[in-house]
């Protein structure tokens, strides 16, 4: 069991000389073995009977050699269980002999201790002997150190593998060592010392590599076949020209300041890929550098552990990232800067992402894919806020749907604020986390983005221009705290999605956000706020379904904005501007109260007649508040049985409001506000749906029902309008009761009253006003001016009640009073003494049919002048010369007139009157039949209903 020491001075060649041979299996005790110094050594030989045997020993030192020439073939082992720290000079030789017998040798280290090779080991041979024997080199315990001028030998024999408890060091001192053995194991590979070594081998070491001095350097293709994890703790690694073009794969990095990766070694062309399969997190503190010449390194970063990079790295290779994160560190840590930053420089592959980790001014490009570890994102941020006032990411494209996110904020932003892209590619991108991104003076492409967490900032604060996703479809989750914030002004594609939990939307107040362009149909139920401005634009339909608070504008420029909330237009205080072109549509149920004041212009989007600026088309019912200016020509509708109450004030200054249905019957419009109109040509038309007029309407423009449409001027409504024609095209109804009052007023010729055939005017109460409101006297029978209105029947004109007033000509085959009292009224006098005199007052151009109701003239005003007679009937003070004009009456018929109601004539006190003056009333051509009474109150003179004319009464 003690110290066995070999030496003598008498050392010769490698096969004479000092030596003890053990040649029994029966050596026991475990000595430690000392073969000399290098002037008094021995060598250690293994006889035959140790063949397959193993020879236990303590310890090993000494300058001899351990020799494996005698005996017959096999494998000796010599196992070193060492505890201290040793130096063995001389080597380890297995041996082949002249007749080619092969005599193999296993050393294993075991033990804690240090056994330090400084000699040469390999192959001995006896005369030209062929082959090669094998040397294995076993590292279970402790460390073999290969140092000064020490070799293991030639790959061709000697192979190296490294235990999980063992350490294989190499410490030589200069130069470029290059080994082509076999490594193998899972332990710890530690290079040391000053020199460069170089793995030619084939390596399925998997353990840890550390490397403390020099270079380690892979040289071949199989060099890293285990993949071992890499430590560079004052050394580096380098790759050699076997990786140009190809890929060297490491475990996981780690390394300090000091260090570098480097691509040059060997060849001068090519990129260099350097794969990490990171499993445990770790930093990387050095510089992975760009090579010479055309050299360069590419970095694959794979495993599911953080890899940090803190130096400032000037590869100009690719950076992928196929799982895990790699974390920046350093603004430089993805290499140098490329122009232009391409999308191709950094690439996250789905289960991977990059880590911006609070650093600034890493403006990147990047290609990204998937969720990201744990699903928090492709591209995150896991530090502290990125401020808006530094350059940060600068283009993306996704390859595959992808997730963003993080816990700190960071942006989309290049220096200077300028131009940056978002490739969505037609892919998803979802942001998630808590945090803000900012997309600052960005472009983005078609796809989709989803917010499901956290706030998606379009547009910088304060400084950066907002984000151009006109092509993008984007989506908020109803998730508290998932926002779009829009700081500039920004366009999205579409906008969907949000609820009473979230996915809000907040428009800054010099901001705008403009919605819509790819057209397609979505529902939005978040709420937006803030102080901005909201366009719709793009075909499809965008409906808001929540009381919205922003106080900007709203404007739809194109297709449909509708509105299924109180409030959903945001506040009243900018109002709501629909463009022609464009429709804003309310949802049945809607009852909005909100005052918004509405700008309408066009026929609204979509197929003609079925359609308008402002329309409802569900079949529900819908009622709005706020005042409408009709801007352009508008239409209003009311679709498919629908309902629309519009409680606000209309008014069309010079313009056309058209209300519109499309055939159902009970299709609905009912003005609760009011029309105004002050400038001329402000119509009025009531189109295929029914028009329930409740409020005072006064606009200087005609009035036209068509197309089956149907007025009703209700107790509650009054109508002044310039001209009335009902059925232009189609079929147009109107119809009065009791408390309405419509007044025509002026107007010269046809089309005063125009109904067509099949068109029917109802007057079945209220006041039907012609409008002679002249302040002077009246000058009967002019043609034109005041009081030279006209109603032409062509179709029906049912008057069972109310009363008609100041019509000056009524062109209808046969004119029917059922009731209600027609008045012939004259404001301002009467003057039938003037050459201007032409026709009556009143003409029926037609049959009178009285069957009920009154006929009326009354007077009123100053003095009233009938004709004057001196002989007879037949000569009358009228003008110069005297002529005697048969239909100068009040009320002239051109057919016959019966007259089974009343008629009566009322000149109210103060006028003055004159007796001597005959006032004729009525006359007819074909005959009066005269039914009913006749009365006059306040008249003095000689009153006559005449119906021939030589004046009979």
């Amino acid at each position: 069991t003690g110290p066995l020491n070999i030496r003598g001075s008498n050392y010769g060649t490698e096969v004479g000389g000092n030596w003890l041979m053990i040649d029994t299996t029966s050596f026991t005790g475990a000595p430690a073995v000392d073969l000399g110094t290098a002037a008094d050594k021995g060598d250690l030989i293994f006889g035959g009977a140790l063949a397959g045997g193993t020879l236990n020993i303590s310890a090993l030192s000494g300058a001899g050699k351990v020799r494996t020439d005698t005996g017959g073939t096999g494998v000796r082992t010599l196992a070193i269980n060492q505890a201290s720290d040793t130096v063995f000079s001389g080597g380890f030789l297995a041996h082949v002999s002249g007749g080619g017998a092969v005599r193999d040798l296993d050393v294993i280290k075991t033990g804690a201790g240090v056994l330090e090779l400084t000699g040469t080991s390999g192959k001995q041979t006896t005369s030209s002997g062929a082959g090669d024997p094998t040397l294995n080199l076993i590292v279970n315990g402790g460390t073999i150190r290969v140092s000064g001028a020490g070799d293991i030998g030639p790959a061709s024999v000697t192979n190296v593998s490294i235990g999980a408890a063992g350490t294989f060091e190499w410490d030589t001192t200069s130069g470029i060592k290059t080994i082509a053995n076999d490594i193998s194991g899972t332990g710890a590979l530690l290079k040391s010392g000053p020199n460069n070594l170089v793995l030619q081998g084939s390596n399925s070491f998997s353990g840890a590599a550390t490397v403390t001095g020099g270079f380690l350097v892979f040289d071949s293709l199989t060099a890293e076949d285990g993949a071992p994890s890499v430590a560079l703790n004052g050394g580096s690694l380098a790759l050699g020209s076997s990786f140009a073009g190809n890929t060297a794969t490491i475990g996981s990095l780690s390394g300090t300041t000091g260090t570098q990766i480097s691509p040059n070694f060997g060849a001068t062309t090519g990129v260099k890929t350097l794969q990490v399969n990171q499993t445990v997190d770790g930093t990387y503190a050095g510089v992975i550098g760009g090579g010479t010449g055309s050299r360069d390194l590419a970095i694959v970063k794979n495993g599911l552990a953080t890899l940090t990079l803190s130096g400032a790295n000037n590869f100009g290779g690719t950076t992928t990232v196929n799982a895990g994160t790699l974390r920046i560190g350093n603004k430089n840590a993805l290499g140098a800067f490329q122009g232009g930053r391409p999308v191709t420089q950094v690439v996250v592959a789905s289960g991977g992402a990059v880590d911006f980790n609070g650093v600034v001014d890493a403006t990147y490009g990047y290609t990204i894919a998937g969720a990201g570890p744990g699903g928090a994102g492709a591209l995150v941020n896991l530090a502290g806020p990125i401020g808006n006032n530094f350059a940060q990411t600068s283009n993306i494209l996704l390859s595959a749907d992808a997730t963003i996110g993080g816990t700190g904020d960071w942006s989309l932003l290049t220096n200077a604020y300028n131009a940056t892209s978002l490739d969505l590619a037609g892919f998803t991108l979802t942001k998630a986390g808590a945090n803000t991104i900012s997309l600052v003076n960005t472009t983005t492409t078609a796809g989709t983005v989803n917010i499901a967490g956290g706030t998606l900032a379009l547009g910088g604060s304060p400084n950066g221009a907002g984000a151009d996703a006109s092509l993008a479809a984007f989506t908020l989750n109803n998730t508290a705290g998932a926002s779009l914030l829009v700081n500039k002004n920004s366009s999205i594609g579409s906008l969907a999605g949000g609820g009473g939990s979230g996915g809000n939307v907040a428009i800054g107040g010099a901001a705008t956000l403009t919605v819509g362009a790819i057209g397609s149909n979505t529902s939005y139920a978040g709420v937006i706020s803030g102080g901005g401005n909201l366009i719709k634009t793009g075909v499809g339909t965008l409906e808001l379904t929540n009381t919205n608070t922003y106080t900007g504008a709203t404007t739809v420029s194109n297709g449909v904005l509708k509105a299924s909330a109180n409030g959903a237009l945001g506040s009243a205080a900018a109002g709501t501007t629909v463009n022609n072109g464009a429709s804003l549509e309310l949802a049945g149920g809607l009852n909005y109260t909100t005052a918004e004041a509405l700008s309408l212009n066009g026929a609204g989007f979509g197929a003609p007649g079925s359609t308008g600026a402002l329309f409802i088309d569900d079949g529900g019912s819908a009622a709005f508040a706020g005042p409408i200016a009709i801007a352009t020509d508008a239409t209003i509708g009311a679709f498919n049985g629908s309902t629309l109450t519009l409680g606000g004030s209309i008014d069309k200054n010079g313009t056309t409001v058209t209300f519109l249905g499309n055939g159902s019957a009970t299709n609905t419009i009912n003005i609760n506000g009011g029309v105004t109109g002050t400038l001329p040509n402000s119509d009025l038309i009531v189109d295929n749906v029914t028009t329930n007029l409740n409020s005072l309407a006064v606009y200087a423009g005609p009035t036209f029902v068509r197309n089956a449409g149907v007025l009703n001027v209700n107790a509650t409504g009054d109508l002044s309008t310039t001209a009335i024609t009902l059925g232009d095209s189609g079929t147009g109804d109107m119809n009065q009761i009791a408390g309405s009052n419509v007044f025509v007023s002026g107007g010269a010729g046809v089309g005063d009253l125009l109904v067509n055939p099949g068109s029917t005017y109802s007057l079945a109460g209220g006041t039907l006003d012609f409008g002679d409101t002249n302040a002077g006297t009246q000058e009967v029978g002019v043609g034109s001016g005041n009081g030279a209105s006209v109603m032409q029947i062509d179709g029906a004109f049912n008057f069972t009640g109310g009363t008609l007033i100041n019509v000056s000509t009524i062109n209808q085959a046969t004119f029917t009073q059922q009731g209600g009292d027609f008045v012939i009224g004259v404001d301002g006098g009467l003057d039938v003494n003037d050459a201007n005199l032409t026709r009556a007052l009143t003409t029926i151009n037609g049959d009178f049919n009285q069957t009920g109701g009154s006929l009326s003239v009354d007077i009123f005003g100053n003095t009233v002048r009938g004709r004057s007679g001196e002989a007879g009937d037949d000569f009358f003070n009228v003008g110069d010369p005297l002529t005697y004009i048969t239909d100068s009456d009040l009320l002239y018929v051109t057919g016959s007139a019966t007259l089974d109601g009343s008629v009566d004539v009322q000149i109210a006190s103060g006028v003055e009157r004159q007796p001597w003056c005959w006032y004729d009333v009525v006359y007819a051509n074909a005959g009066i039949t005269l039914g009913g009474s006749f009365s006059v109150n306040g008249g003095a003179g000689i009153y006559r209903i005449l119906y021939t004319p030589d004046g009979q009464i």
